[in-house]
């Protein structure tokens, strides 16, 4: 913790006086010129301290465009744009405070503000290079010194987080690689174990159709063993029992074979009424 250095201008002197303590990184107060002349400078100020940021931002603005050539207003700016995190702006309301003044002191300041500021948000590196340079231009600020050395402690600190982060990463890529081998090494042993099962289950299939075919051969040769063994069937008639269909020509001819027959029959039967009939009888 640190005590924020609060300036007002007297007489037109700049002289320090000590304010309440505030956490370190928080209070970004620095100075704050109360003109009492000034009407608008004042309500910027009393914006600033009651935290209406926004408000002393717009004041601080029109005062500027009033007096643009009062280095106090571009300090005070810097700080409530600071407090409305606006950084970036800040640095520049800080710089153009710098180029209004010669004493090292009061440039010192701007840069310990932005430090701080940027410690705030996180912005570590850059804090340490505007703290860096308030303590160039001012060796003497201990407040600067002290938060120099957390500004750099907790870079550190962060930048073995990330060391700590990479090197797990590292380790878990290098663990997911070895896993990735070992699973690459069990198929190339478990492929031939397949390929030797596959080609089992195609003997078997072959050996399988091959007996199908020897069944199949032993029906047919059985069937016609059959056939060759079945009594012959009648003519005229089909296997089925049905009479069989002839031509007109072949029923001519069958008609005409059997009138010969019947003429033959009837003429045998008239010879033998001819012949006489003896009663002989033996003895």
């Amino acid at each position: 913790m640190i005590q924020t250095k609060i300036l007002e201008r007297v007489s037109g002197i700049i002289q320090n006086k000590r304010g309440s303590m505030v956490v370190l990184f928080v209070a970004l107060l620095g100075m704050v010129w109360v003109d009492a002349v000034a009407q608008t400078p004042e309500e910027a100020n009393r914006a600033f301290e009651n935290g209406d940021f926004t408000r002393a931002v717009e004041l601080y603005r029109a005062a500027i465009a009033e007096n643009p050539e009062d280095a106090r207003l571009y300090f005070n700016l810097g700080n409530a744009l600071s407090k409305a995190g606006n950084p970036e702006e800040a640095e520049e309301a800080y710089r153009q405070f710098q180029t209004r003044t010669d004493v090292a002191e009061e440039q010192a300041m701007a840069d310990y503000n932005l430090g701080t500021a940027m410690s705030e948000l996180g912005e570590l590196e850059d804090a340490l290079s505007h703290l860096r340079n308030a303590l160039r231009r001012n060796p003497n600020d201990e407040d600067a010194k002290v938060n120099y050395e957390m500004a750099l402690r907790q870079l550190q600190e962060q930048q073995d987080q990330e060391q700590q982060q990479q090197q797990d990463q590292d380790q878990n890529d290098q663990d997911q690689d070895q896993d990735q081998d070992q699973q690459d090494q069990q198929d190339q042993q478990q492929d031939p174990q397949n390929q030797d099962q596959q080609n089992q289950q195609q003997n078997q299939d072959q050996q399988n159709q091959q007996q199908d075919q020897q069944n199949q051969s032993q029906q047919d040769q059985q069937q016609d063993q059959d056939s060759s063994s079945a009594p012959p069937q009648q003519s005229g008639s089909s296997a089925s029992g049905k009479p069989e269909q002839i031509s007109k020509e072949e029923a001519e001819n069958l008609l005409k074979a059997l009138e010969q027959l019947e003429k033959s029959i009837l003429k045998n039967r008239k010879k033998a009424s001819e012949e006489p009939v003896t009663n002989e009888k033996d003895w």
